[in-house]
């Protein structure tokens, strides 16, 4: 039960964090916070999935792996959008 909270946090962080980081630009934070922001969150997402990433052979999308990130919030949000209007169907065996 833990876990299963605490993967469904993850996304909601993540989008906390966007969101944050446009309301930054939108109110015209210094430059220099918002981009310290950015690099913290971008340098420690590099240094927790180089490991993972170099053991399963995927080095070449190190580098694009945040917009891995911002897709996948998307297309999360997506399908919990999808599921407040019309409820998934159980599967039968």
């Amino acid at each position: 039960m833990k876990f299963k909270i605490l993967l469904s946090l993850y996304p909601y962080a993540q989008l906390l964090f966007w969101v944050s980081l446009s309301l930054l630009f939108i109110i015209k934070s210094p430059l220099y916070i918002t981009l310290s922001f950015l690099g913290l969150k971008l340098l420690s997402s590099y240094l927790i999935n180089y490991t993972p990433m170099k053991k399963l052979n995927v080095l070449d999308l190190y580098w694009i792996h945040p917009l891995y990130e911002i897709s996948y919030l998307l297309i999360q949000g997506n399908f919990v959008l999808l599921n407040l209007f019309s409820k998934p169907k159980k599967w039968n065996r």
